[in-house]
């Protein structure tokens, strides 16, 4: 790895570094560029891990990571950390660049401007607010490609929600999805269990039981247990009071559907050894079972997911609008 570091600086001599420190390394290894990562961390440890999240993406990294650590109450200074990266990628040595910007005073409301030299400028920008939900009419939000975020598992006591219901955090996450394209890593997270419940339904006799599902039960952290519930609200068209949330530290998930002449449950649960049990049960029928391992890194799984998404998630928007009517 070779690094540069330079405190009260300015932006341009942080790209002439970088020009500086890939002289070095262009000749030895292959540059990779597929997206530019803006990360706007609140603090040194969110931005630590932000770096270690995208370290562990190895060659899949984009091909320049800017990460921000605004403090817009401070005195106005600029301190910078450039590091360029290398690993193997089929067996040939790849590179890619991280830059770290503490950036304090005035310009912090102007994040926009001051990435804009330091980006790929044939490159896509993807942001990541790693640390918090963004105002929908931040410049950062309106200059970026598509957005990352995590939306919270408990109602946020920092933030642009400090002091408000979450409520408030779905309808700026909603707010944002509609302007830009969003990635929502807690989303992303719950995919093998809404996978895993969508495909207790696909086969034989559990197939009607879908339009028949009349209850809903959802154990969880808020945050997530709400995006489960407004996805169950949107795809399978319940009422809100059909649908019981509990808080736990674990995910579950349980369904029940009453048939004409007999009742189904349908379950997806963690077991004890980190992977998800899939149960499908018709009472005096058949009873199937089915599985999935959770990733061994979830944050990492859900960014390779969030950084190779394009478009649109509408069944993401459509769940959060529902989970954002539940709520209230």
């Amino acid at each position: 790895m070779a690094s540069w570091s330079g405190r009260g600086v300015s932006i341009g001599r942080v790209d002439d570094a970088l020009l500086d420190l890939r002289r070095g390394e262009q000749r030895a290894a292959t540059r990779i560029s597929t997206i530019n990562l803006v990360v706007v961390a609140e603090d040194d440890a969110d931005a630590e891990r932000a770096r270690h999240a995208m370290r562990r993406l190895g060659g899949r990294n984009p091909g320049r990571t800017v990460i921000l650590i605004p403090d817009p109450d401070a005195e106005a200074n600029v301190d910078a950390h450039v590091r360029l990266y290398q690993a193997m990628v089929d067996s040939r040595p790849v590179w890619w660049e991280e830059v770290q910007i503490m950036v304090a005073g005035p310009v912090c409301e102007h994040l926009d401007s001051l990435v804009e030299p330091l980006t790929l400028g044939d490159l896509p920008v993807t942001v990541w607010y790693a640390s918090s939900i963004p105002d929908p009419a931040e410049p950062l939000v309106g200059a970026a490609d598509a957005v990352v975020v995590e939306s919270p598992a408990q109602p946020s006591d920092q933030g642009p929600a400090a002091g408000e219901p979450m409520a408030t955090a779905f309808s700026q996450l909603l707010d944002v999805a509609q302007r830009r394209p969003l990635f929502d890593l807690s989303w992303l997270c719950l995919t093998p269990w809404r996978r895993l419940l969508a495909a207790l339904f696909d086969v034989g006799d559990f197939r009607a039981f879908a339009a028949a599902v009349d209850r809903a039960e959802i154990s969880g952290q808020p945050g997530p247990a709400l995006l489960l519930a407004g996805w169950l609200l949107d795809r399978l068209e319940l009422p809100w009071s059909s649908v019981t949330r509990r808080t736990a530290s674990d995910t579950a998930v349980e369904l029940t559907a009453s048939g004409p002449q007999r009742a189904g449950r349908f379950s997806v649960v963690r077991a004890a050894d980190d992977a998800l049990t899939a149960v499908a049960e018709i009472e005096g029928g058949p009873r199937r079972l089915d599985g999935v391992r959770m990733p061994a890194d979830p944050l990492a799984a859900g960014l390779t997911a969030a950084l190779t998404s394009t478009g649109h998630d509408l069944v993401y928007e459509r769940a959060v609008a529902a989970a954002l009517d539940t709520h209230r």
